[in-house]
């Protein structure tokens, strides 16, 4: 049986895998070149809410389901409102940016979309084969957004694998109990059990919100655990009537894993799978806007630097006092809103400050513990490159 080959076949077509094949789409440099985005399920379920700050319009803005112009912080230690102007908090539905990425992508002849189970892969020195549950498929070139978190289990004492695990309620109530133009960025005022916990709140309308219930850590809780926690939270507000009208729930991996050493001449591993979640925050829909521009511009040929080496150390180090000091959480955060500019704290959670900002900012959290996990971090570092 002769197979198809096609120029560039995606491996997963959720976040990433869509943005970059949209962004492809619309760059001459891949005109006519032919494009397979395979996903075991079709995206026709509101799955995900992808949020992110920017201060200007984007290219997704017109996407934005809500925005917002203002955060809280809290703690037991520390509250405070911050303005955010010139940046605006916003969010995504995933199910709006699925149709309409999907919608575009099908009026292109060049495209095909195909619901598969990826059973294995495999290359050669030409091409990428991928055996799928129903057939295989071949390609110049595959982009893989699937990841394998046994690999960062098995390096995890060399990169410390954090989960930002949640489980969220979209919640209707008769009377109007939130403001609606205010987020809850963090608040860190439920019991912390020796973990990083935290509560998260997008309100829609004054009755209409996303409360989630938040952890970095090590282990995952029962799905009742996570609910109990947000049935305790409305309870300590005061909102005890209400309907729940969705449940969410997910697993973010937070680690400083080195995923693109494993990027070779014709496979790319993106979104997650490529290291494109954010490691410090989990926030993953921003840089995957700037990832995909640049992994299509090093194909086109262009020189880019897709790895920002002095941000992917603050964050391996920042991953390595949550791994190790867990129950600091709330405090560590505490001290870093309570000290800097939301604006400082966006530019350098964004990968985009300057050495002024980092300094002032490594200079807001408790120093002991991060000392600690510098030279911890670095020593294992050093002893790997001694071995290789």
């Amino acid at each position: 049986m002769i197979l198809k080959k096609y120029d560039y076949i995606f491996i997963g077509g959720g976040l990433s895998g869509l943005m970059m094949a949209h962004y492809m789409c619309q760059d001459d440099f891949f005109k006519n070149q032919s494009i397979l985005i395979i996903d075991k399920s079709p995206k026709n379920t509101n799955d995900k809410t992808w949020c992110y700050w920017h201060n200007s319009q984007d290219d997704w803005d017109f996407l934005a389901y809500k925005k917002w112009n203002q955060v809280v912080f809290k703690s037991d230690a520390f509250f405070k409102i911050f303005k955010l102007l010139p940046y605006q908090y916003k969010m995504i539905r995933s199910i709006d940016f699925y149709e309409f990425v999907i919608g575009e992508l099908q009026k292109n002849e060049c495209v095909s979309f195909i619901n598969d189970e990826v059973l294995e892969i495999s290359e050669n020195h030409q091409e990428v084969i991928i055996k799928g549950k129903q057939e295989n498929y071949i390609g110049n070139k595959a982009f893989n957004s699937l990841l394998n978190t046994e690999i960062l289990e098995q390096a995890s004492n060399t990169y410390p694998y954090l989960k930002q695990h949640f489980v969220g309620w979209f919640i209707q109530t008769p009377k109007a109990v939130f403001n609606e133009d205010l987020v809850t960025f963090m608040d860190f005022s439920i019991p912390q059990q020796n973990n990083t916990r935290f509560i998260y709140i997008l309100p829609f309308s004054k009755n209409h919100a996303l409360v989630e219930y938040t952890l970095f850590s090590n282990d995952l809780l029962s799905f009742k655990e996570y609910e109990k926690g947000i049935e305790d939270y409305l309870k300590s507000a005061g909102i005890e009537d209400y309907t729940i009208l969705e449940k969410e729930q997910g697993n973010i991996p937070m680690t400083a894993y080195p995923f693109q050493q494993k990027n070779t001449k014709h496979l790319f591993y993106i979104g997650s799978a490529g290291g494109w979640t954010k490691p410090s925050t989990g926030y993953t829909f921003y840089n995957t806007c700037k990832e995909s521009k640049n992994l299509i511009e090093k194909l086109k040929g262009n020189t880019v630097n897709t790895l920002n080496k002095k941000h992917g150390f603050y964050d391996a180090i920042f991953i390595e006092v949550l791994y190790s000091y867990n129950y600091l959480g709330s405090k560590i955060f505490t001290d870093l809103f309570k000290k800097n500019t939301i604006k400082d704290l966006f530019l350098f959670l964004n990968s985009e400050s300057s050495i002024y900002t980092e300094l002032k900012i490594i200079a807001s959290v408790p120093s002991f513990p991060f000392i600690k996990s510098f030279f911890k971090f670095y020593y294992k570092i050093l002893k790997i490159n001694i071995l290789n």
